[in-house]
C-alpha cells in the first residue's frame, strides 16, 4: 500500500499536486495538465480544479480530485483514471456525519485514536497539528490540532485511502 495522493491536510488555498509522488511528474506538470473544472457539485458546493498526469499521456499516475465545500468543512473525492475512488478526504470541525468505522470523527481525542487504531505507522508534528497515519493496515490517516491554548488535540482531518489493486 502506498502513500495518500497529495497532501489533503495542506494549506486549503494552494493547489494540490495531482500525481503520486515518485511518478517523475513534476508539480508544474501537475497544474498544467488536461482537467478542469467539474462543474457545480451539487449540495456539497462547487467542485474545484480537476488535474491528472503529465499532459501529453505521460507515464505519471492520473487522478482528478473533486472537492466540495459545506460550510466551514471541505470534502474531497480522488479518482484513478479508471474512475474509481481511491481516497475520500474530510477537513472541518463543525459536521459530526464523517465517521470511519471505528467511530473515530471530528472532535474525536488523540486518545480515542490511538485506542481504536492502536500503533500508528507514522506521524508529524508541526506547531499545534499532530498528523497520524495508520496506512498499512487500515488505509487512515488523521490531522489532529489543538484548537486551544493548553488543549488537547482533537480530529479535525480524516483521509481514508483504498486498498491497492
Amino acid at each position: 500500500m502506498g502513500g495518500l495522493y497529495g497532501n489533503p491536510f495542506g494549506n486549503q488555498g494552494e493547489f494540490w499536486r495531482q500525481v503520486r509522488p515518485g511518478d517523475g511528474d513534476s508539480e508544474q506538470e501537475a497544474r498544467n495538465a488536461a482537467g478542469g473544472r467539474p462543474g457545480a457539485g451539487g449540495p456539497g458546493g462547487t467542485g474545484a480544479p480537476g488535474g491528472g498526469g503529465a499532459a501529453g499521456g505521460g507515464s505519471g499516475t492520473q487522478i482528478v480530485r473533486w472537492v466540495y465545500k459545506r460550510g466551514s468543512s471541505r470534502y474531497a473525492f480522488v479518482f484513478d483514471r479508471f474512475s474509481r475512488v481511491v481516497q475520500i478526504e474530510a477537513v472541518g470541525m463543525n459536521d459530526s456525519r464523517p465517521k470511519t468505522r471505528r467511530a473515530i470523527s471530528f472532535g474525536s481525542s488523540f486518545s480515542s485514536v490511538i485506542k481504536a487504531y492502536i500503533e500508528p505507522d507514522s506521524y508529524e508534528l508541526i506547531g499545534d497539528t499532530v498528523i497520524v497515519r495508520f496506512l498499512a493496515n487500515d488505509r487512515v490517516a488523521f490531522r489532529m490540532q489543538r484548537l486551544r491554548p493548553n488543549g488537547t488535540h482533537v480530529v479535525t482531518g480524516i483521509v481514508v485511502a483504498a486498498a491497492a489493486q
